[in-house]
């Protein structure tokens, strides 16, 4: 150490040894004071004060992040002059003063001046983007009973597709009562803070799937860690070979998750929801399920939902196949052998597939509440009609889909694409008896040279499709986020049903959490970014009140509200800075970056 840096510290000090207004009850022990020193920054903490005795430790600035201690001790004669002891070396006091939380002072004509740092003890929470709560979950809660349809949930399997599929079609024929549950997150938290509301709605093309499948319950965990209402949903699922009838099993989707934000609304008291700030996310036939309930209306939906729907639907496919124009199959039927025996009207009926399935509210019941979806987080989803995205141009879409996606088209074209080819026969050969009719109508279809999956589906705008549509609509007022997962097939959450991907930690997580985030603190959330000795608070437009908290440090030096020097203790085990604060619309934040 040079003489220089030694009167630097002597100077901090001085000013408890010679003033005899001096009022050592004042001093905080254990506090850093900072100062300079010959414009060097210097840092005291006083860990004892007596009437005739001082010590504690000096750290200088000497352009590292973490600085080790100085000790010193000191004694005092009553005149107020002292002596001041640092490794070893001796020093002498002259005359300072100390006055409320600042110390100042000559030494050999050196001016010098510490002030204590002020309290830092802010209590903001990292609200919707950093882990800030214990976590309540309830299991089973009921939304809706007593609603038709063929099963609610199907648990994934390693299984294909085909293979789940073919397990239950025979389970087909007719309709049951069905009860219709959610597993509920949210925080434990005392306070009477409203919540935002998330809804998790599971894919499984909709045939099998379940609420409970890996990555629902640790979406459901990390976000209402996090501060949200969590509610993941199941619903029902099933449909016949048929394109149409895949849109009504989709549509039934839609209709139970409307009855089951409408049944949170409802309950929104006992769960502390903010009904206005409500989100929907979810993956493949989930997604679709999302942008349909932040999108469509009864106008727009599918026409095979409506009276005698799939009958049209299938006679329009059956005219297509035969090449033949006219209205209904029984034309169709007179140019060929009796064999085929098919009366789609018969048929349709017999199977319930022309009723009308009504509204989208017919499952809400008495619990339907109006509500607008704020954002849907899509993975992998796409929707039929882009028409009906001018529906609610408020709302924010945040995507995700691979660009080699077989199973939902990354822009546009059917779903399963080249998938089932390979099981076509097995699949003639093992759907039961009363699909039969159909099958036949499949056969001459692929044995024309179709591909089965557009007998099977009708063809869906993908992700790509969507977000290229809103970038074009100049109403747009929410936000359109778009990430392509370059070279990607994979088409789940998780892989064979048991470990998620990695498309789940690297990318969907920490951008569905940043998203949301922003979605609900009304802009950019706050970065706190480190360049050597500095930290800056960026994307800082939206921030009303802004604090610095630093673990086992100080801060040295500020420029500006948004950016500080800070140097750290070397006898303390943990570093940390943090920016914590409000936003313009309340919300709370508190960004931590630990030391590089």
């Amino acid at each position: 150490m040079t003489m220089k840096h030694l009167c630097v510290l002597a100077m901090a000090f001085i000013m408890l040894a010679s003033c005899e207004s001096i009022d050592y009850s004042t001093v905080e022990i254990g506090q850093p004071y900072v100062g300079r020193y010959q414009d060097i920054a210097c840092v005291a903490v006083f860990d004892q004060v007596k009437d005739d005795h001082i010590s504690g430790r000096f750290y200088l600035d000497d352009d590292k992040s973490v600085v080790e201690p100085i000790r010193f001790t000191t004694e005092l004669k009553p005149s107020g002059k002292g002596t001041l002891r640092v490794e070893g070396k001796e020093m002498t006091l002259k005359k300072v003063s100390l006055k409320k939380k600042q110390v100042k002072g000559r030494a050999d004509n050196n001016k010098f001046s510490l002030s204590l740092v002020g309290d830092s003890d802010f209590h903001f929470k990292p609200l919707y983007e950093n882990r800030c709560y214990e976590v309540t979950k309830e299991e089973s809660r009921v939304y809706a009973n007593d609603v038709e349809g063929y099963w609610t949930y199907y648990p994934d399997t390693h299984e294909k597709f085909i293979t789940i599929y073919l397990n239950k079609v025979s389970k087909l024929k007719s309709t049951e009562k069905q009860k219709l549950d959610m597993d509920l997150y949210y925080p434990k938290d005392t306070t009477n803070r409203l919540r935002p509301l998330l809804l998790l709605i599971h894919g499984g093309a909709f045939y099998n799937g379940d609420k409970k499948a890996v990555g629902y319950p640790e979406m459901g965990q990390h976000f209402a860690e996090r501060g949200y209402v969590v509610a993941s949903i199941n619903y029902r699922l099933g449909f016949l070979p048929l394109a149409d009838d895949v849109d009504r099993a989709g549509y039934r989707a839609l209709q139970d998750a409307h009855a089951a934000v409408c049944y949170l609304v409802e309950n929104a008291e006992e769960f502390g929801i903010d009904t206005t700030k409500i989100f929907a996310a979810g993956t493949s036939a989930g997604a679709i399920t999302a942008l349909n309930l932040a999108f469509m209306d009864d106008d727009s939906r599918p026409e095979s939902t409506r009276e005698g729907g799939v009958n049209g639907m299938v006679s329009s496919k059956a005219k297509k196949l035969f090449n033949v124009i006219d209205d209904g199959i029984s034309y169709v039927g007179s140019l060929f052998d009796k064999d085929w025996g098919i009366d789609v009207d018969v048929l349709c009926k017999k199977l319930g597939l022309d009723s009308d399935l009504g509204p989208i509210n017919s499952v809400a019941g008495s619990t339907d509440r109006p509500f607008q979806i704020k954002a849907v987080v899509n993975m992998w989803g796409a929707v039929h009609d882009l028409a009906m995205l001018k529906n609610s141009p408020s709302t924010s879409i945040l995507s995700f889909h691979g660009d080699k996606d077989p199973i939902v088209p990354y822009s546009y074209g059917y779903p399963f694409d080249k998938v089932l080819d390979p099981y076509v026969d097995d699949i003639f050969k093992k759907l039961p008896d009363f699909t039969q009719p159909i099958v036949k109508l499949a056969k001459k279809w692929v044995s024309d040279g179709k591909p089965i999956n557009e007998w099977a589906f009708n063809p869906m705008q993908g992700s790509k499709a969507i977000h290229d549509k809103i970038s074009s609509m100049p109403n747009w007022q929410g936000r359109n986020e778009l990430h392509t997962l370059k070279g990607a097939d994979s088409h789940s959450l998780h892989v064979n049903g048991a470990s998620l991907n990695k498309y789940f930690y690297d990318t969907i997580m920490p951008v569905m959490t940043r998203f949301l985030c922003e979605e609900m603190v009304g802009g950019e959330a706050v970065r706190l970014e480190q360049d050597g000795l500095w930290y800056e608070v960026s994307k800082d437009d939206n921030v009303a009140e802004l604090h610095w908290q630093v673990e086992g440090g100080v801060v040295l030096e500020e420029q500006g509200e948004n950016k500080v020097k800070v140097l750290f203790f070397g006898d303390t085990p943990c570093h940390s800075v943090a920016a914590c604060g409000r936003y313009r619309n309340g919300v709370e934040f508190r960004e931590i970056c630990l030391t590089k």
